[in-house]
Order: C-alpha cells, then structure tokens, then sequence
C-alpha cells in the first residue's frame, strides 16, 4: 500500500495566482444560474467519424450551470486540478458581462477565437 502524497506545491502556488489573475482577489458576484449555448464548429476539419460531412453548421450544446454561486464554483475548478489553464474567457469574464445567459460561436481555425453575445 502506498502512501498518500501531497501535490507539488509549486503547481499549487502557480494555480492559485492564475486564479488571481483571472478571476481577481474580490468575492465573485452571485449567480444560482448561468446558461450557456456553445455553438461548436462541426466541419470535416473537424472528428467526423469518416461519416463525409461537408456542412459547416454548427454543433450546438446547451449548458446549464446552477448551484449557490456558479462563478465562485467556476473559480474554484482551477485550483482543485479539476480544470486547466487557460480557461475560457467566457467562463472567466462571467463576472463582468452582467447577464446569465450567453450564446457562445467558437471559430473552426481557431480554438483561441471566440464570439460571445448575451442570450442565445
């Protein structure tokens, strides 16, 4: 049986300033929900499966996130090692964009690119 071990503290410490960065040192304004619609490239760029699709409609996905406070949760992925770095931006910038509910358009060449617009 082995022993239990603890994580490097440097990637703990590394963590907890991206947090910082990212999300401030401020408390996170409360929100129980946040609705998200991820429309996703679905080209043949993209895994098709060998099924030959050439359409570049997107895929769409509908996310709800709901809980006590969905920012202070989002937050906290990070440093937990739940989520990697960079997150994106919509989901760091929540914060500031003053509404709950966003229609993400991410780009087909760049994953990087991203159109956010309130509601969906």
């Amino acid at each position: 049986m082995r022993d239990i071990q603890a994580e490097d503290m440097d990637r703990i410490a590394a963590r907890d300033r991206v947090v910082a960065t990212e999300f401030g040192s401020n408390p996170q304004p409360c929100l129980n929900r946040v609705d998200l619609q991820l429309n996703l490239p679905y080209t043949t760029k993209s895994k098709d499966f060998n099924l030959g699709r050439l359409t570049k409609q997107p895929f769409s996905i509908k996310v709800v996130l709901e809980g006590s406070n969905v920012i202070e949760g989002i937050k906290s992925l990070v440093p937990l090692g739940v989520a990697k770095n960079p997150m994106p931006s919509f989901l760091t910038e929540l914060h500031s964009m003053a509404t709950s509910s966003l229609t993400v358009d991410l780009d087909e060449e760049d994953d990087n690119k991203q159109r956010i617009s309130s509601g969906y």
